[in-house]
This record gives C-alpha cells, sequence and structure tokens, in this order.
C-alpha cells in the first residue's frame, strides 16, 4: 500500500508528481520486469530510493527519476523488498 511517507520530503507537489510518475512507468512497463509474466502495478526502485538519492548528491527530485523506475508486479515487488531488507525466508518477520 502506497503512502506518503514513502516520498522524501513528501508534500503534495511531490504526491501529484509521484501519482504521474507512476502511471507513466506503468504505461512503458505494461509487464512485470522481473517475471516478464504478471501486469505491472507497481512502479519499482531498481536502485533502492535512499541510495539512489545518496548517489546522486542527496537531491530527492531524483526519486522520481524513470531511469532507477521498472514496472513490476506485486508478487515480486514483495520478494524484491523482502531480500533487501533481510526478510527472505521469513526472517525478520
Amino acid at each position: 500500500m502506497f503512502n506518503a511517507q514513502m516520498i522524501p520530503f513528501a508534500s503534495s507537489t511531490r504526491l501529484r508528481t509521484w501519482r504521474a510518475t507512476r502511471l507513466v512507468i506503468l504505461f512503458r512497463d505494461p509487464v512485470c520486469n522481473v517475471c516478464h509474466k504478471a501486469a505491472s502495478t507497481i512502479a519499482d526502485h531498481i536502485i533502492a530510493a535512499r541510495t539512489y538519492i545518496a548517489r546522486h548528491g542527496g537531491d530527492p527530485s531524483i526519486f522520481f527519476d524513470e531511469n532507477n523506475l521498472q514496472g513490476v508486479c506485486k508478487a515480486c515487488h514483495d520478494a524484491k523488498t523482502a531480500k533487501e531488507c533481510g526478510w527472505a525466508g521469513g526472517a525478520g518477520r
């Protein structure tokens, strides 16, 4: 589930920007870029947003960089997030 706290320095302007960017990514990538089977329903940061922002001098606008976003299905997004957060295999839950 999406909430505004996912976006660094959330504001109504950034929320509108995210919603528009998300639609662009889902239109660009209608099929999941991971499993290549299911429909994309989530705009996913390829490199974790915090890491990507840090690599770009802390510029929060880089959060919306379409070059670091991909369309993925929920199952693939959840698996990717679990692996990145160390939750794979149920650990940490």
